[in-house]
């Protein structure tokens, strides 16, 4: 009997390293594990890395949120797109960002919904005003051109996206995103300056 616990405890430090190897091997197992998982469905994306003018801290949301975190969409086909809320979504190729630049906006118009730009620069969607002018235009001595007066349906799977600040650069100045290019329904969290 002896013998037997002599025999246990003489390499106590061994066994302890053993043990100790196997549980950090099965945690990080299950932390990669649940990170694959996790990154599957969210997404976060930090505030000037997501369409904001960075070099002069300039925000396309009222609401200056320095992170957002993004439920992703798996099934467009049963999604239930949420009018007025933040969505993210890339870039295509664009005169201010490089493609798959990651933006922040709201979601303003759906498929089958008429946007107008009238002769006073009202946005409107369905009849209703949702934003006004082209400030970016207007910063820069830009003239606006005539093609961006005009009255259409949105067609399928296509989606009019505008932020809320003079700074923002949206769908009035680039026209619709489309669907494959919405990353999921986007969350503000941390309020800077408030």
């Amino acid at each position: 009997m002896e013998t037997e616990k002599k025999g246990q405890h003489k390499h106590p430090v061994l066994r302890s390293c053993i043990k100790w190897s196997l549980y950090a091997s099965i945690s990080i197992w299950l932390g990669v594990t649940a990170f694959d998982q996790i990154e599957k469905h969210i997404n976060v994306s930090f505030w000037g890395h997501i369409g904001a003018e960075k070099e002069r801290q300039l925000s396309c949301i009222k609401d200056m949120y320095y992170m957002f975190v993004t439920k992703k969409i798996t099934d467009y086909s049963t999604h239930e797109w949420q009018r007025d809320k933040l969505y993210t979504f890339r870039s295509q190729e664009g005169a201010l960002y490089k493609k798959g630049t990651i933006f922040v906006k709201y979601l303003r118009g759906l498929p089958g919904d008429t946007v107008e730009i009238n002769d006073k620069y009202e946005i409107m969607v369905n009849g209703k005003v949702v934003a006004s002018g082209f400030p970016i235009f207007e910063r820069h001595g830009i003239r606006i051109p005539e093609k961006f007066i005009f009255k259409e349906v949105i067609p399928p799977h296509k989606y009019y996206m505008l932020g809320d600040t003079e700074h923002s650069y949206d769908s009035r100045y680039w026209g619709y995103v489309d669907e494959e290019d919405i990353i999921g329904r986007a969350y503000g969290f941390f309020a800077v300056g408030k």
